[in-house]
């Protein structure tokens, strides 16, 4: 199969986004995760403050299908 192409824009941060401490496939729930996140990854976000960030909401901009296994690219 030809590359397929998904492109999104990122709309803003997600503050404290749980999703990648939950289970994932055979592998147990990662807490601990979310508590380096907390330590090292925060962001000033306007009229809120300064919150540890997980993740981001995004719009797609370009639709495509992703599988398991593909490749993907942040640019």
């Amino acid at each position: 199969m030809g590359r397929v192409r998904l492109v999104a824009e990122v709309v803003t941060a997600t503050p404290r986004c749980v999703v990648p401490a939950l289970r994932h496939g055979d592998g147990e729930p990662d807490v601990a995760l979310l508590q380096v996140l907390s330590r090292h990854n925060r962001l000033r976000l306007a009229a809120v403050g300064v919150l540890p960030c997980a993740g981001v909401y995004a719009r797609p901009l370009e639709f495509g299908v992703i599988h398991c296994g593909d490749p993907v690219e942040f640019c």
